[in-house]
């Protein structure tokens, strides 16, 4: 009776009902975060590069894409010339989705619209499937994959705005004059009746699934190594992430304010993010690679200057001054001109003592910085040279601490002074091996100061990966920054690299453990080099058979001869794919030369499609 009464009251207990209903929401927020991860683990490994031109022309699309909200209808009228802001607006508006319907009915503008739907929808589906074939080792198709990823980066550039503004467009609705209810585009529907309540309910799904979907893409799909050949490559993703919130708010804001003082909302919501766009993208631009940099500095700073002549038109044409369009027009290759020859020689940065730094932001940024100084060195540049040499002076009188590299007794008596003087015969000067000693002294003492500061520990996790070639160390910061409450894409960075890393590390030691197994290797070697020779030999007899068959006159005391050779070497073929098989050894390729071989020669299609898949898992995984 007793234990009745304390389950029942537990049934009714409004608290416990609630921990419930918190506990199954935290783990499918658990289990969803797990399916993005692993699917992007798998989508990033073996990416093959993309090209800096085609990341460019997609940049350069989106632009046009963000930079049409200054040109708006709701807007254009701030411009002391509205007829050529309207020219411009229609020369741009057409890289999205919804200027195509005006000529359409009702009807084909809601099937467009579901077509959309379902690509959002198959995108989600193709991370579940992809989340299924990692947990059952089940690849049965690897096109999933690809498609994923271009799916992803489309969405992040080319095709947000147009789907993202589509999607809202269908729950633009607006008061007629008889003040009903309809659809600003097609005032002939009335909005929530009838089948339009389906596709408003719909509508307001995808919409925020797709913003939801991009957004956490934003900030985790993306190359966190500094691989500097790398056009995605960056050290961090949030540039992006505020890009797409600034395009989704400005979507919203002109779908939906249409009030006399929309337009100054609209004007102040441009300016403002203008302004955190270009700041994140050039003063600290996330990118690796150079020319990344100076696009994105000169697409956002265009945009900045755009949304300044806006304002100014706004608030001093006919008063001050005319002809504001025209200076914005004649303004922008000057302003691309000054960002991309603007070199970074960022003094106030070196300047600062890393010992008074109040959090670890600035000594990550100093780290940061100095490791570009170093690259523009490299490049035989002057300039970051001079600044290297007088950061190393500054760094002589400011440096108190006994362990400081700089002192001549630790200059190269220490444990860390030897192994980067041991780089020098990789090319690197006295001074070069000097700034990665200080990068690495600097960054270790800033985690003393700064031990919960997650990105300055991945800074030195991947300080002592590319620069210390030490990867054990490597992987134990990055362990350790998973005790430091990291955000979400700082988890996946985490959770990414040490994957990489541990898979690298095994890799290693099953290449060493290999080679101590010299006679096992060999005897490998000798087997595979037999059963390349009775594929080639089989294939060759193969090739005999059907030209005989082909000839007018078959000789059938031949083609049995040639037939008996044919099934004695599939026979010893098959023997030694059964035999290396069994000594298991780097057995990828002789995997995909025999799918092949059954797949072509003998015709046993389906063995021969079922090897190469498993080839191609091996190789995935």
């Amino acid at each position: 009776m007793d234990a009745k009464i304390t389950h029942n009251e537990k049934s009714s207990n409004p608290n416990h009902i609630a921990d419930g209903e918190k506990n199954f929401l935290q783990k499918i927020l658990a289990e969803s975060k797990q399916t993005i991860f692993e699917t992007l683990i798998i989508l990033l490994k073996e990416q093959e590069e993309v090209s800096f031109y085609i990341a460019a022309i997609l940049g350069l699309i989106n632009f046009l894409q963000f930079i049409s909200f200054a040109f708006h209808s709701q807007v254009s009228s701030f411009w002391n010339f509205p007829s050529i802001a309207e020219n411009i607006y229609k020369g741009i508006k057409y890289l999205q989705l919804l200027p195509y319907t005006t000529d359409l009915s009702f009807n084909a503008y809601i099937a467009i619209f579901y077509v959309a739907f379902f690509i959002v929808i198959f995108v989600v589906l193709l991370f579940w499937y992809i989340r299924h074939a990692i947990n059952t080792k089940k690849f049965t198709f690897t096109w999933p994959v690809h498609a994923l990823r271009i799916l992803i980066n489309l969405f992040l550039t080319v095709l947000f705005i147009p789907f993202f503004g589509y999607f809202v467009s269908v729950l633009e609705c607006s008061k007629n004059s008889n003040g009903k209810l309809v659809h600003s585009l097609f005032p002939g529907t009335t909005c929530w009746s009838g089948t339009y309540f389906i596709h408003g309910i719909l509508a307001i799904f995808i919409s925020i699934t797709f913003l939801a979907l991009c957004l956490v893409m934003s900030l985790v799909y993306f190359e966190s190594r500094p691989i500097r050949s790398h056009s995605i490559a960056r050290r961090s993703s949030r540039p992006q992430f505020l890009l797409l919130v600034y395009e989704a708010i400005m979507v919203i804001l002109i779908t939906f304010l249409k009030t006399q003082e929309s337009d100054v909302i609209i004007t102040a919501a441009i300016f403002i993010g203008s302004v955190i766009i270009f700041y994140n993208f050039h003063f600290d631009s996330p990118f690796f690679r150079e020319r990344a940099v100076k696009l994105w500095s000169a697409l956002t700073a265009v945009n900045l200057w755009t949304a300044v002549m806006l304002i100014f038109s706004a608030v001093m044409e006919n008063n001050l001054f005319e002809g504001s369009i025209i200076a914005w027009i004649v303004g922008i290759p000057f302003v691309t001109l000054i960002v991309v020859t603007d070199k970074e020689y960022n003094l106030d940065l070196l300047l600062l003592n890393p010992n008074k730094f109040q959090s670890g932001k600035y000594i990550e940024k100093q780290a940061h910085y100095l490791l570009k100084l170093l690259s523009w060195q490299s490049s035989n540049s002057k300039n970051a040279s001079i600044l290297l040499d007088g950061f190393l002076e500054i760094h002589k009188q400011t440096c108190s601490k006994d362990d400081c590299p700089l002192k001549e007794k630790n200059a190269k008596s220490t444990k860390i002074s030897k192994l980067f003087l041991r780089r020098n015969n990789e090319g690197f000067s006295e001074k070069q091996t000097l700034i990665l000693h200080l990068t690495y002294q600097m960054l270790v003492d800033g985690l003393k100061s700064f031990p919960d500061d997650t990105k300055l520990r991945i800074s030195l996790a991947f300080f002592m990966l590319d620069k210390m070639k030490n990867k054990k160390q490597a992987l134990q910061e990055f362990i350790n920054a998973e005790h430091s409450q990291p955000m979400f894409d700082e988890e996946f960075i985490i959770l990414r690299n040490k994957r990489i890393i541990e898979d690298e590390i095994i890799e290693n030691q099953h290449d060493e453990q290999a080679s101590l197994d010299v006679v096992s290797e060999m005897n490998f070697q000798n087997h595979l080099r037999t059963f390349q020779a009775n594929i080639e030999k089989s294939s060759l007899l193969h090739l005999e058979f059907w030209s005989q068959l082909l000839e007018e006159k078959p000789d059938l005391a031949k083609l049995d001869d040639i037939g008996a050779k044919i099934s004695k070497s599939l026979q010893s073929t098959e023997e030694q794919w059964k035999h290396i098989q069994r000594l298991g050894v780097n057995n990828a390729k002789s995997m995909r030369l025999y799918g092949r071989f059954l797949i072509e020669i003998t015709n046993d299609v389906e063995a021969g499609e079922d090897l190469i898949k498993k080839y191609t898992f091996f190789n995935l995984f």
